[in-house]
C-alpha cells in the first residue's frame, strides 16, 4: 500500500481489523484508527509525505489459520530500490526478525501499537526518531 516509488518502506507483521481479529482484506496499516492512525500522526509530525512512503507486512493473513506464510519482502525491496527506495523501517520485533532472515537491511523502531499503548508520553521521542530516519535518507 502506498507510493509506487517510495523512498521509505514501513514493514509491519500482519494486518488486523478494528477488533484485533484477522482482516478479510490483507492491507497493511490501512485504518485511520488504533496504531495505524497513531503512526500516521507521528509520521505527519516528522514531515513524511504521502508520495514517499509505502507499507507492507511480513505475513499474509489468509494463511493465518493454517500457519502464516511469509511475504517475499526481499523481492519487493529489490523492485523499489530501482525506483528510489532508500530506507526500510521494521515496525517491531516480528517484522525485524523476518527482514533479518530475508537478508534485508532495515532500521528497527518500536511497533506503533506498543508505543501507543505503553509509551504514549514518549511520542515526541518517536517523532524525533522518525525525523532522524527521514534526515538520514537524504
Amino acid at each position: 500500500v502506498g507510493s509506487q516509488r517510495p523512498r521509505f518502506l514501513f514493514v509491519g507483521a500482519r494486518t488486523s481489523d478494528e477488533n484485533g481479529q484477522n482482516a478479510t482484506i490483507d492491507l497493511p496499516l490501512l485504518s485511520p484508527n488504533n496504531c495505524s492512525g497513531w503512526l500516521f500522526d507521528r509520521m505527519k509530525e516528522a514531515c513524511f509525505q504521502e508520495h514517499e512512503v509505502a507499507f507492507t507486512n511480513v505475513f499474509i493473513n489468509r494463511y493465518f489459520e493454517t500457519g502464516e506464510e511469509r511475504q517475499d519482502v526481499k523481492a519487493l525491496v529489490e523492485r523499489f530500490k530501482l525506483t528510489g527506495l532508500s530506507t526500510v523501517i521494521a515496525l517491531g520485533h516480528t517484522a525485524a526478525k523476518v527482514l533479518n532472515e530475508q537478508g534485508i537491511r532495515y532500521i528497527p523502531i518500536t511497533h506503533p501499537q506498543f508505543a501507543k499503548r505503553f509509551k504514549t508520553k514518549e511520542k515526541g521521542a518517536y517523532v524525533h526518531l522518525l525525523k532522524e530516519i527521514r534526515r538520514g535518507a537524504r
